[in-house]
């Protein structure tokens, strides 16, 4: 496609037309031709949460990984994720047909988490080499249910679910399948591909928000050494985590090392931290509803960040590059 904002044939054909979707009385004024802004209407009581997030890392299933993204952190925040704005920015050699399978692929995703696309920008140019979509996501939640981290306090249960690597295994999957199928079996592969139906963490934040639950966060980029460490940063307050009760896949064990990537410190979207003082309650009502679940730490009064392995105790640092960007870097 020509470099620019795309035309306005193409947006209304390619883009607005594959994302229609049914009307959301939430949302008097979504995306649309001269529609520079989405309103959301917040019900008396309650307020709105907004996070952004762009995606640079894959190629395939672009809307699926760059939906979760976003959706997470609202989840995460306790709110119920309404609109999503999409940001897209487009090598010069996309097609439009390559657009329009994108902006279906989005439909789909949006459609099955009941989300509305509010608007966005569409845009093919040269200071890109492969798509780039930013992301932006609004919710609502009622003011009275507005986690505050920085209120966590020490002697609190992590609780985690699911596992580490979750995210960078359906990349690596995806991303790195000739390489794979040298050494992995398809079956085996597939298994990994299958990691992207784990990534929302709406199922268990909507558990947690049943019960006391100081704060959520979710494990993204720089795993969850990197979440722990922010967790407590957020805080001002120490953690000490059990290395052997983080919950690990075999999956994402064998392709991390594979291509030599500290499986603790990839991508991890999909997982979760709950800060609580029911951790034995929290743990028990996820696992009874399916969804895996450890308690592997505590916070602690002071600033560090600890993880214990055989009594040894190691200090986490602050979360670099992921991982998983010296995968990308060999390209």
């Amino acid at each position: 496609m020509r470099i620019g904002k795309i035309s306005e044939s193409v947006l209304k054909r390619s883009v607005l037309k594959e994302i229609q979707q049914e009307k959301n009385d939430q949302i008097p004024i979504g995306a649309g031709v001269g529609l520079d802004c989405g309103i959301l209407q917040v019900p008396q009581g309650h307020c709105a949460a907004v996070t952004t997030d762009p995606i640079t890392c894959v190629r395939t299933d672009l809307a699926a990984f760059a939906v979760y993204a976003v959706v997470n952190d609202l989840a995460a925040a306790g709110a119920a994720p309404v609109g999503i704005f999409i940001t897209a920015l487009l090598p010069p050699d996309y097609q439009e047909s390559d657009l329009k399978e994108l902006m279906r692929e989005f439909r789909r995703i949006t459609g099955q988490m009941g989300l509305t696309v509010m608007g966005g920008h569409t845009e093919t140019t040269a200071a890109v080499n492969r798509p780039v979509l930013s992301m932006t996501a609004v919710g609502t939640l009622l003011e009275q249910a507005i986690r505050d981290p920085r209120k966590i306090k020490p002697g609190m249960d992590i609780v985690m679910t699911k596992g580490i690597g979750i995210e960078a295994t359906a990349i690596l999957a995806r991303e790195r399948k000739e390489e794979l199928a040298e050494r992995f079996s398809p079956s085996f592969l597939r298994q990994c591909e299958a990691f992207i139906d784990r990534l929302s963490i709406l199922p268990e934040c909507g558990i947690a928000g049943e019960m006391a639950v100081a704060a959520v966060h979710d494990v993204s980029e720089g795993g969850v050494f990197g979440a722990l460490w922010e967790l407590g940063a957020c805080a001002d307050l120490g953690i000490e985590a059990d290395l052997k009760k983080i919950p690990v896949w075999q999956e994402t064990i064998e392709l991390c090392e594979q291509f030599d990537l500290n499986p603790y410190s990839v991508i991890g979207g999909g997982a979760a931290l709950f800060v609580t003082s029911e951790g034995e309650r929290l743990q028990a009502a996820l696992t009874e509803a399916g969804i895996r679940a450890e308690i592997i730490g505590k916070t602690t009064a002071g600033a560090d960040r600890v993880i214990i392995k055989d009594g040894e105790r190691r200090f986490l640092e602050p979360p670099k590059a992921d991982e998983i960007s010296k995968i990308i870097e060999r390209e």
